[in-house]
């Protein structure tokens, strides 16, 4: 069993020998964490009939962790599986109307290990579900401050012991409106309408929506335009189960298409680019191992910062991450420039970066030191950051994919880097929230200063645990997300 209980909505479910069998269908509900589950999505199956003992439906959507289902009063399991339009049919479950117990199958024991491995090693409290009107820009210093109270309680002792009064707190400078980046779900009614939708954790529904405060206005007025264009689009809607929506500081937008059926090379590349000119905006199609683009359009979006007295250029990609609020991003850019400045030492010696993503923070301290090494794993990001790299005429940076759990650099061992001749005085990582692996902060632990963006304060304070060779000497929360729980902490920290 992945819980002893399960709470599907207001009702409590215990584990105990049951009376019925079935097996789990396609999709939908319940999402575990932990002992309890939130409802997900419903959709009913007309295949279904009251008492029958073994359903099998097909899968049409694909869920990252293990899910419950209801399906006309009995609850049932179903593992997780990233199949699409498949014949699919997991663990068997007995059930009745108050209670389920799994029967795990040869296929889903190996299912439940990789589900088990890829459980988060920390508890997060349940996320704050973005507005969805536009709030109170008074209530806003409120709210900040509120989130500052939370991060600062988190690593008060560890600021404390280090001599740090307080944690420097940067504002958002746009409190709606922020966010250059989102995705939808997308939902299919009758008449062939398709409306946008969110997941509110806070109701335990999906939510359709028209608009979203939180997005850019480019984004806003892309999500009205391109709606009117599915609506109107048999071919274009088929099968499209969501959208990516991309805009930059500059006007310009994309949107990236996600469908469950193949693509069709000359037909769907006409319905592309068809949109790109309709919607004034690049388009992106895509579906298991394909990707098509309009024709005579970008793939991806052009950002341009000023660090520094130099200009440098950012790749906005659909499925590759970026920070999403480009304003704050740009105080972010300007306060790891200013912690890494001539007046710091770092000229004569290099930077190692880990998770260096597009290049978003490589390319302007590169200024700063005498040889960068960056490394990441995703293959368009690497690819993005070598061109930007490029236009930059930046030539002191090697930009290398690998997993920064692959690294081989011994802790303490800075001048024996990747390659010869590198002389590592400094580390700057922005891992994922689920934080540094314990290969990772041994090496961190080695360095004589570093470097850390953190989306999630729960797993910094674990990762400092490690860090105690090293002192932090600077911190700031940036507020990436208002409204949001999110949190975005900086921390320099030196031997």
């Amino acid at each position: 069993m992945l819980c002893d209980a399960v709470r599907l909505g207001t009702y409590m479910v215990l584990p105990k020998v049951l009376s019925k069998t079935f097996a789990p269908t396609s999709i939908e509900a319940v999402i575990v964490h932990g002992h309890s589950a939130r409802v997900r999505s419903f959709q009913e199956h007309s295949s279904y009939q009251a008492g029958t003992p073994h359903i099998t439906c097909s899968v049409s959507e694909r869920w990252r962790q293990t899910c419950f289902v209801s399906l006309a009063g009995a609850l049932l399991i179903r593992r997780q599986h990233r199949a699409s339009g498949k014949s699919y049919k997991p663990s068997a479950l007995r059930c009745d109307l108050t209670s389920a117990e799994a029967v795990p199958t040869k296929a889903s024991k190996t299912n439940l290990r990789r589900f088990q491995h890829r459980q988060t090693p920390y508890e997060e409290p349940p996320p704050r579900c973005p507005p969805l009107v536009s709030p109170d820009a008074a209530d806003y210093p409120q709210d900040l401050q509120a989130k500052a109270d939370r991060v600062s309680a988190l690593l008060e002792t560890r600021l404390r012991n280090d001599g740090i009064d307080a944690l420097e707190v940067i504002a958002s400078p746009e409190h709606v409106h922020y966010r250059h980046r989102v995705k939808f779900e997308l939902h299919h009614s009758d008449g062939g309408i398709v409306d946008y939708r969110i997941y509110d954790p806070g109701s335990l529904e999906w939510r359709c929506v028209t608009n979203y405060p939180i997005a850019s206005l480019r984004i806003n007025r892309l999500m009205l335009e391109l709606k009117d264009a599915l609506d109107s689009s048999t071919a274009a809607r088929e099968e499209a189960f969501q959208v990516e929506l991309l805009s930059n500081l500059h006007g310009d937008a994309l949107a990236c298409i996600f469908y469950h059926r193949p693509l069709k090379k000359v037909e769907d590349a006409d319905i592309a680019t068809k949109l790109a000119w309709q919607l004034d905006a690049s388009i992106v199609m895509r579906a298991k191992g394909q990707r098509l683009v309009a024709r005579r359009k970008k793939d991806y979006l052009r950002q341009q910062y000023e660090v520094g007295g130099c200009c440098y250029t950012q790749f906005l990609h659909e499925n590759v991450f970026f920070q999403a609020n480009l304003e704050v991003n740009r105080q972010m850019q300007q306060w790891l420039f200013s912690h890494t400045s001539a007046s710091q030492g770092c000229a004569n010696r290099d930077l190692l970066e880990l998770y260096c993503g597009n290049g978003n923070f490589t390319l302007p301290l590169a200024a700063n030191f005498r040889r960068v090494f960056a490394t990441e794993v995703d293959k368009l990001a690497v690819a993005s950051a070598k061109s930007c790299a490029t236009d930059a005429k930046a030539s002191n940076i090697k930009f290398v994919r690998a997993k920064a759990e692959d690294l081989s650099l011994a802790p303490g061992a800075a001048k024996s880097g990747p390659g010869t001749g590198y002389d590592f005085s400094t580390l700057l990582v922005d891992p994922p929230r689920a934080g540094l692996d314990e290969k990772t902060r041994k090496l961190a632990a080695g360095f004589e200063r570093v470097l850390y963006i953190s989306c999630n304060p729960l797993t910094l304070v674990r990762d400092l645990e490690d860090l105690r060779s090293l002192r932090v000497v600077s911190a700031c929360l940036f507020d990436q997300f208002p409204w949001i729980d999110h949190a975005e902490v900086a921390l320099l920290l030196e031997r």
